[in-house]
């Protein structure tokens, strides 16, 4: 990859080569809504014209609160391409950390993903007196406070066509993300559009990504993996990232969509691994007795492969009649039967790992904490500035 690039620019590269492609979904009222390169550009191109005209600009920063939705998605890359910096909100935070991370990364515009979450934000603002406008991508878009002239998350009509873009296209040193962790004592992390891509690089590398396959978004928007393998990955390898309905959903959601690649943090590991003992305990009868019997063997056959010794011939075509009948439909029901490969953010208990690699996944430590890079004196000075 060209050490030029920006995430603005992976877009339009994406939109010349793969117009039509699935780039984002959003299951919305139990139904999945596609949108291609070419429309989730135009789209990103309509909120920037918006956010122009409504004095965004070079610098500037803007906040996004919600779970992870394309308009979300579309609306950091938009403050993007305007030469502005995206901050991520985490929407389980407290009003008062809220408040607090608005203020000190000097945001001027704030999108929700819903009219509550605006509502909430509007109550917040105007308490503590901010500057900073709420919109609301749920609703259309419209200012809470003074209505933005077309009720829209995108250019007012009586903005010009040309207003978006002309001399603030963004620089690959320029900050694109500034992510705020949980915990208040914590710096925020800088992450340039360079930074950024150099990392999701290095994943690529390691694992080949393409541009047919499917990712599922479900990690606060806020976080470093998310920015990661969601939105800097999904850019990179042109693949579809798909959003779940909602945080409860993401079990049945993720068997929908059967991802090929999928970041899994040790916490989801080890709750997928006791869904498949749920699953174990609420069978009866033959089918309980039998997929008992195949995954005694897929473990026996794991433990031999970690202490370095060969398989019997009559394990070996155990464990591949145990394909047939018990591993390949648990994978199924789990949603992972195309995963090509996972990571995780760590070491996994031993039997968790065990478990997932006697059903055929075998996840990968990826810790992305600490391939999170340090910011850079330019970095930190632009934060600051």
């Amino acid at each position: 990859m060209n050490g030029a690039n920006t995430l603005p620019r992976l877009l339009a590269r994406n939109v010349s080569r793969w117009p039509r492609r699935p780039a984002w979904r959003h299951r919305r009222l139990g139904i999945w809504e596609t949108q291609t390169w070419a429309a989730f550009a135009r789209r990103c191109h309509d909120i920037a014209a918006g956010l122009a005209a409504n004095g965004f600009g070079r610098g500037d920063r803007l906040a996004v609160l919600g779970d992870n939705r394309p308009a979300l998605y579309a609306t950091l890359l938009a403050a993007q391409s305007l030469g502005g910096v995206g901050v991520p909100l985490d929407p389980d935070a407290d009003s008062s950390r809220l408040a607090v991370i608005i203020e000190d990364a000097r945001i001027s515009i704030v999108v929700a993903d819903t009219a509550d979450q605006a509502d909430r934000l509007v109550s917040l603002m105007d308490g503590r007196g901010s500057p900073a406008r709420v919109f609301c991508a749920d609703t259309g878009g419209f200012d809470r406070n003074d209505q933005w002239a077309t009720r829209r998350l995108d250019a007012p009509k009586n903005a010009p066509q040309d207003s978006t873009t002309t001399g603030v296209e963004p620089a690959p040193q320029d900050l694109a993300l500034l992510l705020y962790p949980a915990a208040a004592q914590s710096p925020p992390l800088p992450l340039s559009h360079a930074q950024l891509i150099a990392a999701a690089e290095a994943i690529a590398a390691a694992d080949p990504v393409r541009s047919t396959d499917e990712a599922l978004c479900y990690l606060p928007m806020c976080t470093y993996a998310d920015a990661l393998y969601s939105l800097t990955l999904g850019l990179l390898g042109g693949f579809a990232c798909n959003c779940p309905e909602a945080p409860d959903s993401v079990l049945r959601d993720l068997r929908e969509i059967g991802p090929t690649i999928l970041f899994l943090p040790t916490a989801a590991c080890s709750a997928l691994a006791q869904v498949v003992s749920s699953k174990v305990e609420a069978a009866t009868g033959f089918k309980r007795r039998s997929f008992t019997f195949f995954q005694r063997l897929a473990l026996d056959a794991e433990r031999r492969r970690e202490q370095g010794r060969a398989l019997p011939l009559g394990l070996a075509v155990g464990c591949q009649i145990g394909e047939l009948l018990a591993y390949a439909p648990a994978r199924d029901q789990l949603g992972l039967s195309r995963v090509r490969w996972v990571h995780t953010d760590g070491p996994l208990p031993s039997g968790t790992a065990r478990l997932l690699r006697a059903l055929g996944v075998a996840p990968r430590t990826a810790d992305v904490r600490a391939t999170a890079p340090e910011p850079t004196q330019e970095t930190v000075e632009t934060l600051h500035a």
